[in-house]
């Protein structure tokens, strides 16, 4: 792992629990060192962080754009993994923003949201609330690739989002899975209730039942 890894605490004890990867007993609730990585096969793993190591976003190119499918590859065994190195990212960014313009957490929030797994969901759902509006825009379109109900309420939430390219980009995702009505039951429904506490999700899920007709 990444010196930048090794040398990032967490702050509470949520962090562990947020993820579902680990006991509860992993990390302190005192700031203290973060939790172990989930186990994967170690070649994987040395794979996997090789790629993710070679991003820089400072000097994109081809290969760049190859990164995701490459990761993509080794498997939804690692993704467990990913979402565990994506909550690291974040939190070694919030501890020291210089070395954000070179943070990979873009990359994986992409790729977690190609994987399309409800087991990224903690780690991209904690992404929402990053300062970042860019990142936040990123992690809604990746949870909107999850199936099931969970990431449809997530996004809902996202309609009352401060910045109005997030909470645009929440509705454009909710028309987009409500159009294809790819489940077994009508999350906007469900919704109304939630509606009716907060005017902005109200008139996002307004204008997402108008554009879905």
């Amino acid at each position: 792992m990444i010196a930048r890894l090794r040398a990032t605490s967490v702050a509470g004890v949520g962090l562990a629990c947020l993820l579902g990867l680990l006991g509860p007993s992993a990390a302190g609730a005192n700031g203290e060192t973060a939790p172990p990585p989930p186990e994967i096969d170690p070649q994987i793993r040395e794979r996997v962080d090789s790629l993710i190591d070679s991003y820089d976003p400072m000097h994109p190119g081809i290969a760049h754009s190859l990164l995701p499918d490459m990761i993509v590859s080794e498997g939804r065994e690692a993704i467990p993994y990913l979402a565990w190195r994506l909550v690291q990212e974040q939190t070694a960014d919030e501890q020291d923003p210089v070395l954000g313009a070179k943070s990979p957490v873009l990359l994986l929030i992409d790729v977690l949201g190609r994987h399309g797994d409800p087991r990224g969901l903690p780690a991209l759902r904690r992404e929402l609330e990053d300062r970042d509006v860019v990142r936040r825009e990123a992690a809604v379109q990746g949870i909107a690739r999850i199936p099931g109900l969970e990431p449809y309420r997530v996004l809902l939430e996202r309609l009352a989002d401060e910045d109005g390219a997030v909470a645009a980009r929440a509705q454009e995702a909710l028309v987009a899975i409500a159009g294809s009505d790819p489940l077994d039951f009508d999350p906007l429904a469900e919704a109304l209730d939630a509606a009716k506490r907060d005017p902005a999700v109200r008139a996002g899920v307004a204008q997402v039942l108008a554009r879905r007709g």
